[in-house]
């Protein structure tokens, strides 16, 4: 059972206050992207794009490297403050306010659509699907990362053991790590889940994925922070404040993980390619 669907408004209000520093913490994200673009070099039908869509650009951290595939690039976001960053280090593309799920282009627009660890944001897997099937052309491809379950392990496991063990008292927060303090787990989509929506609407698969994808952090609190710095620590249900008891129990939980890169946070991560046909 899902639980209760994302506060688009609320989303993009998270992502729009880590707009900032959003570029200097997502290194995950950047790898994530890296792989995708990647991925799509090796297994795009086509090489020849016209038009490109950044669908969730964020600050536009793949701006340059987008542009240079098609001679019309357009960065797509729900949070205006991230467009508003995007557009003041990338002054000649153009970015667009919109929603994933209510894409603001007419059908048939783009070669290709771009979605680096964003649409896992969508309420609904099969509006969001055929939304970038509409707004692509005949022969076009949309190619995605997204965040699979069990991610941010052992973490989200840590967190757990910490619950069931009764210890979370009347402690006060750790206000130091500011919203980091709600860190929780959101429920995602299955692997299969997304190759199902996809093929529903009419997409083929060209190439799908599912890889592990580890950031490495010198202590819990920096770890915590590289999910509330970039706005990802949204979420769609209640949680329960960050204890000064549970970081020190983290603390102490998270040391046996540690290796000579330091604490991981591990994500599952879900590439696709999946094609548009030509009739």
């Amino acid at each position: 059972m899902r639980p209760v669907l994302y506060d688009k408004s609320e989303v993009a209000a998270h992502f729009g206050r880590a707009a900032q520093r959003y570029t200097q913490l997502a290194d995950v994200q950047r790898y994530a992207g890296q792989v995708l673009l990647n991925m799509l070099h090796s297994h795009s039908t086509s090489n020849a794009q016209e038009t490109v869509m950044d669908l969730g650009c964020g600050p536009g951290i793949f701006t340059a490297e987008l542009s240079k595939l098609a001679p019309i690039y357009t960065g797509v976001d729900i949070s205006a403050a991230m467009l508003a960053q995007a557009q003041k280090m990338n002054p000649k593309q153009r970015f667009v306010l919109g929603d994933m799920e209510d894409l603001p282009f007419p059908q048939d627009t783009m070669s290709l659509i771009y979605s680096n660890l964003a649409v896992q944001w969508a309420n609904s897997l099969s509006r969001l699907c055929a939304e970038t099937w509409r707004t692509l052309r005949p022969g076009g491809c949309f190619a995605f990362s997204t965040v699979l379950p069990n991610s941010l392990m052992p973490l989200a496991q840590l967190r757990g053991a910490y619950a069931l063990s009764g210890a979370h008292g009347n402690n006060e927060s750790v206000e130091s790590l500011g919203s980091a303090a709600h860190v929780g787990i959101n429920e995602h989509r299955s692997f299969q889940e997304w190759c199902t929506a996809l093929k529903e609407v009419g997409f083929t698969l060209g190439y799908a994925e599912q890889r592990k994808v580890t950031g490495y952090f010198p202590n819990v609190s920096a770890l915590i922070r590289s999910i509330s710095g970039i706005g990802a620590d949204y979420q769609a249900l209640p949680q329960r404040e960050l204890s000064r008891s549970e970081l020190i129990y983290l603390q102490k939980a998270y040391a046996p993980y540690r290796t000579h890169a330091g604490l991981p946070l591990d994500y599952s991560v879900g590439f696709f390619i999946a094609h548009k046909s030509m009739q």
